[in-house]
């Protein structure tokens, strides 16, 4: 596996791992140090407003999904606390590879009339794997470079 968490299945998976929820689970991980931290050298009289703000962030972080993946012709958004997402590759219709660390796109889902925007934020080099992946699977995807 290399450094930018691309792993490959089958030639037809793809799984990439949500930049921003590494940022969260380093979060935590440093919160986590600093509560026990104060709960072993400090007065423990802030045990449960610690408890509670662990649990809190714990549950806003779980919101976010923690890996994109492509299998076969939908676009997979895991979540730990909630459904995957899924959306069919071919509803997709334009993806924005102009921006650093984030790859917006547009899709229009089938039985609905308005278009809907989402953002994945994964490294630039996953985003270039992405788009390849993304416009072999759909050729009718517009590459936007703005």
């Amino acid at each position: 596996m290399s450094k930018y968490q691309v792993i490959m299945k089958n030639n037809t998976t793809l799984s990439f791992k949500n930049r921003s929820f590494r940022q969260v689970e380093l979060i935590l991980v440093l919160f986590l140090i600093f509560a026990v931290v104060q709960a072993i050298f400090f007065e423990n009289r802030y045990a449960n407003f610690i408890g509670g703000a662990f649990v809190a962030i714990i549950i806003v972080s779980m919101q976010q999904p923690y890996r994109y993946t492509i299998e076969g012709n939908k676009l997979i958004f895991k979540f730990h606390l909630k459904r995957n997402k899924i959306i069919n590759i071919a509803d997709i219709q334009e993806i924005d590879v102009a921006k650093h660390n984030c790859l917006p796109f547009t899709y229009k889902p089938s039985g609905y009339d308005n278009v809907s925007h989402v953002r994945l934020l994964v490294n630039d080099i996953a985003i270039k794997v992405i788009q390849e992946e993304l416009t072999k699977r759909n050729s009718n995807i517009e590459v936007l470079f703005s």
